[in-house]
């Protein structure tokens, strides 16, 4: 802890999640803030019923797919 706390700077400039222990254990994370807001992009598209269901009819080859210049 006493590390991150004097690498802070460092740290948040990186791109990598970083753990942050203390007695050998993690407490905390680190994590840019690009891939925070992915993350919470990607909670909130799957939070959403209709996506999850489209994603399980895409995986299950139940989803037809159509050019753009078909449909009019």
């Amino acid at each position: 802890m006493t590390r991150a706390q004097a690498n802070l700077p460092k740290l948040a400039r990186s791109e990598a999640i970083t753990g942050v222990t203390r007695y050998n254990e993690v407490v905390a994370y680190i994590v840019p803030r690009e891939r925070l807001e992915s993350l919470l992009d990607t909670i909130d598209f799957l939070s959403d019923p209709k996506a999850r269901k489209a994603i399980a009819k895409f995986k299950a080859g139940k989803m037809k797919f159509h050019d753009l210049e078909d449909i009019k």
